[in-house]
This record gives structure tokens, C-alpha cells and sequence, in this order.
């Protein structure tokens, strides 16, 4: 459970209370224990968490045996350890340094739990399972969920769904197939008794198709989908639209619910945003642009439905209609978030624009941390900008923060191999071998299989993945660049024109891979490029303006 999550569970009258007063409570020069407590939680919803902390230590000192105090206290201190974790931002010794102190709040929490608590005691426990769990004492965490359940009120649902949620976790480790059972359907009546309760809480929804897909009950869970999206307007869809490619589960029957809602209701912009949805995932892009643009007249311009008309320019790779959405989006919005702003930048790296890469992506590392995608993506900018020592600082940062991360390592063979450092790019080809094990469409094994000299295992590798994907784009091309590295001009084309028949999009990027340059000056090149490029240039005409 997050801080959000818990804090949206403290009693609505602390909420009261930081409407009607909180310029009367800024006036005081000294603070009553309630002052404090009511600073704290102003302080923590707006996730200044340094600032509730402080307030929260003096409220200790003037009622040390205050639960709610502890307990929004422990979980403040629990969620920042988990974002340092999370973002690796300080070493694992000073996160340990952390622990006994939120552990401590967390106990007293729990020591001086009474009836006038704001949470309640299975709450608490609940929390300090969490805890127990993140640091590795799986024992005490799931002593702490039993006695959680123990603990339930017969109307706390939303707590009872989460306990039985996590104790299904540890009987599903331990192959308990019964017990696991038992807790899910559990949890899932404790849902259906939240949404009758509760029928516009989102949280009910998410969950039960969360359980619905782990039971494999593929059905309940599209028309669970189906039944959520209809009771929350276009722009909540965000609330529980994680689940909307499980409606690919079982395509067949999600058409034929839908089509029968439909002529029911041919207005529903609930059935409406399904069937645009149902022809994405069938790859009938310009019916689906149709279809969003036919709600967007009907809804008006939901956030939500200019998103899934970026993702039809995206799929299909028509990058400058798909830059143009995001940018009336931005204009719509002032903003865009930040899934859509990382894709803006990917589509600045495939367009060659790589300056405009390195502006947002210092955006998303100074306002978010630490990501591999983005320091690899700037990485990858820098050396198309002739800047090799800031893309070699980018590469370090990931191999730190990643010592797994076999394309950081592969990029990093590449530019020590520019600059005659060979014994040092052999090392870290070595560590793609060590790693890169699986042999799937993610894998750049065969690179590195190529520079350390094993040409044929290189070739086997890459052949291996291409037979397991054949209708993989990406596939086709890498196997492309690794022939034309080698000098196998006739197979490196062949394998390019596979993947240009499959709709390959990627033509800025093609004309500058430097894997590519020894097909670049062949006249058969040159034909197949100008030809599929055409093609390509067709179809993104064909599909609606944005």
C-alpha cells in the first residue's frame, strides 16, 4: 500500500478539519498537539514529506502514546525508503540505517492502537506485513496478516480484500493450491460486497478483475472490464484501464458481448471506447482512429482517447502524425504525462532529432531520478551527436545502477571499441554473454557473440530468435544489421526487405544505423528502401489527421 492509499483511509473528519482552518492553524506561533498532527497530514497530502516528518517528531513529544501519529509516521518513513530503493538513489547501508526507526513507529502504531484511532488495527497490521515483507521477514509479515484478518470489521472491505490479496501470495508460494483458492474468492466477495457498498469506488473494480485474471477466469474478467467502464466517466478511465488488454484474452467473446450492448445502446461511450479498443488490438488502425475521433465529437477531448490515438500513429509507426497528437495534446492540456512524454522522446530518437532528445530527457531525470530507458535513449543521442564522453557517463550510470543490464554493456563495447580500447569492450561483451541468456526478441547476445569473434554461434543465436518470431519487425531488422556487420550483404538484405514487408517504419533511424554501412551504397539498397518507404509514406496518408 502506498502513502495515498493510506492516508485516503484516515478519518474524514482530519480532512474537515484542513478545510475550515488551516490559515487559523499558519497563524499560531506555538502549536497544540492537534495543530501539529493536522500540519502533518496537510504537509504529507501534498507529499512534502520531510516537512510532515518534522511535524510528526513534535507531536510525539507532546502525546508519545498517539497511534495515528505513529502510524502516519511509519508509513511516510516506509514510503520514502521504498523510493530510495526504488531509484537506488543512496547505498543499501543507508536504507538499513532507516529501518529500525520506521519499524519502531510502525509497533507503537500498533502498541497504542485504541478505539479512538483513526485507522484501524487491521490497517495497522496490514501495514507492518507490508514493511515485514519489503525487508525480507516474510515470517513475521505473514504472522502480521493473520492477525490482520483476525482483526477485520465486518465492514472494512477494502482492508479485508488487501489482507486476503497478500496471504493468497504466501499459500500460492508455498503450492497451498486451496488455500489460495480460498482466500481469492474471498477477497472476491469481499469485492462484489465493496461495489454494492460503493458502486463509483474504482478501487473495488481494479481489484476484482485483478483477481478474476490470476483464477484465469478470463470471461468474469472482460465483462468485469465491460461492467467497471460503463459506471465511470471517459476520464476516469485511468483508474482501472490496466486491465484493458485482458479484453485480447479472449477477443471472440468481448466482440460478440459488446456488438449485443451495443444495439441496445449505440450511444454508450463505455461500449463505444471497448469497440474502438477491439479494433486497435485487431490492428485495423484506421477504423480505430475513426472510432476515437467519433468520441471525442460525442465526450469531448478526454485525455484518455487522444492517448489511444497516439498509440494507432505509434503502432503503426507514422511518427510525425503521431508527434502531432501529442502535441495538440499538450496544447489541450498544458501538459502531457509522463508515459507520453517518454514516448515523445523515443520518437525524437527515431526521427534524428536528437538535441530535442537530451532536453527531455534531462526533463525526465531531474524531475523523476533515475531510468535506464531514459539515460540509454540520451545516451544513444549524445554519440549521434558526437558527445562520447557524456553518452560513456550515461552508460556507467546504468551499469552501476544495473549491473544486468546487457544493452548498457553492449553500448559500452561499442564506444571503447571506437576509441581502440579493445581489451576493455571484450569485458564487457563478456558480461552480455554472462547475462543475455534467454533467447528472445530482447536479446543482443548475438553482438557481442560477433565482436568477440564467434561469428557462427552469433548467426545460430540470431536465427534462433527470428524462427520463434517470424512476424517480429524488430527481429528481421537485427538480424539485418548483425549480417551486414558481418560483411553478408545478400542475407542482410533479405532479412531488411522481411522486415520492411512487415511494416517497418523506422527510416530515419535506418539511414543513419551505422550497422547498416556496408549496404548503404548497394543500388539494391537504395530500391528497397525508396520502395518500402513509399508504401510506408501511403499508408500513414491513409490514416486520419489527428
Amino acid at each position: 500500500m502506498n502513502l495515498l492509499q493510506f492516508m485516503k483511509r484516515l478519518h474524514l473528519f482530519f480532512a474537515f478539519l484542513l478545510l475550515v482552518c488551516p490559515h487559523a492553524i499558519a497563524q499560531k506561533e506555538s502549536y497544540t498537539f492537534d495543530d501539529l498532527y493536522r500540519l502533518a497530514l496537510e504537509s504529507a497530502l501534498e507529499s512534502k514529506n520531510e516537512e510532515a516528518l518534522l511535524y510528526l517528531s513534535k507531536a510525539k513529544t507532546l502525546n508519545p502514546t498517539s497511534s495515528d501519529v505513529y502510524a502516519m509516521s511509519g508509513s511516510i518513513s516506509f514510503g520514502l525508503i521504498k523510493e530510495l530503493w526504488d531509484k537506488q538513489l543512496v547505498s543499501r547501508d543507508s536504507i538499513v540505517q532507516m529501518i529500525p526507526e520506521c519499524l519502531s513507529d510502525l509497533n507503537n502504531s500498533i502498541l497504542y492502537w485504541n478505539n479512538e484511532s483513526s485507522c484501524s488495527l487491521s490497517l495497522l497490521l496490514y501495514n507492518r506485513a507490508d514493511f515485514y515483507a519489503f525487508i525480507g521477514h516474510y515470517q513475521n509479515s505473514y504472522n502480521d496478516i493473520q492477525e490482520a484478518y483476525r482483526s477485520l470489521q465486518k465492514d472494512e472491505y477494502d482492508v479485508a480484500i488487501d489482507v486476503l490479496l497478500a496471504r493468497a501470495e504466501y499459500y500460492e508460494a508455498l503450492e497451498e493450491e486451496k488455500k489460495y483458492q480460498a482466500d481469492m474468492n474471498e477477497a472476491l466477495e469481499y469485492c462484489n460486497k465493496g461495489i454494492k457498498s460503493d458502486p463509483k469506488k474504482p478501487d473495488y473494480y481494479s481489484k476484482r478483475m485483478n483477481i478474476y485474471y490470476r483464477l484465469g477466469n478470463y470471461k468474469l474478467l472482460i465483462e468485469s472490464i465491460i461492467d467497471g467502464l460503463v459506471k465511470f466517466p471517459i476520464e476516469q478511465y485511468e483508474e482501472i484501464d490496466g486491465y484493458e488488454k485482458a479484453l485480447r484474452l479472449d477477443m471472440a467473446y468481448c466482440k460478440k458481448l459488446i456488438d449485443k450492448k451495443l444495439k441496445k445502446d449505440p450511444n454508450n461511450p463505455a461500449w463505444l471506447y471497448i469497440q474502438a479498443l477491439i479494433s486497435f488490438y485487431n490492428r485495423d488502425y484506421v477504423l480505430a482512429l475513426q472510432q476515437y475521433d467519433a468520441m471525442i465529437n460525442k465526450v469531448g477531448p478526454a485525455y484518455r482517447l487522444y492517448h489511444a490515438k497516439f498509440l494507432c500513429y505509434h503502432d503503426t509507426r507514422c511518427y510525425d502524425k503521431g508527434m502531432a497528437v501529442l502535441e495538440k495534446m499538450e496544447q489541450l492540456y498544458d501538459s502531457i504525462d509522463v508515459d507520453d512524454t517518454f514516448y515523445k522522446m523515443q520518437l525524437h530518437v527515431m526521427k534524428g532529432e536528437h538535441e530535442k532528445v537530451v532536453e527531455i530527457a534531462d526533463y525526465l531525470l531531474n524531475t523523476f531520478g533515475y531510468n535506464a530507458g531514459v539515460l540509454l535513449n540520451r545516451a544513444y543521442s549524445y554519440q549521434a551527436m558526437n558527445q562520447d564522453a557524456k553518452a560513456m557517463v550515461d552508460l556507467n550510470t546504468v551499469i552501476a545502477n544495473e549491473p544486468t543490464n546487457v544493452r548498457a554493456y553492449l553500448r559500452r563495447s561499442r564506444l571503447h571499441r571506437k576509441y581502440g580500447a579493445t581489451e576493455m569492450a571484450k569485458l564487457d561483451d563478456e558480461m552480455v554473454l554472462k547475462y543475455d541468456t534467454i533467447c528472445d526478441g530482447s536479446s543482443v547476445r548475438h553482438y557481442s557473440l560477433y565482436f568477440l569473434g564467434q561469428e557462427d554461434e552469433a548467426i545460430k543465436w540470431v536465427d534462433d530468435i527470428v524462427e520463434g518470431s517470424p512476424k517480429s519487425i524488430s527481429c528481421h531488422y537485427d538480424r539485418a544489421c548483425l549480417m551486414s556487420l558481418m560483411g553478408k550483404t545478400d542475407e542482410a538484405l533479405k532479412s531488411l526487405r522481411l522486415a520492411m514487408e512487415l511494416g517497418f517504419g523506422d527510416f530515419v533511424h535506418l539511414m543513419h544505423d551505422e550497422d547498416l554501412n556496408n549496404l548503404r551504397q548497394l543500388p539494391e539498397f537504395i530500391e528497397l528502401v525508396s520502395k518500402y518507404q513509399q508504401v510506408h509514406d501511403d499508408f500513414c496518408s491513409e490514416l486520419v489527421a489527428p
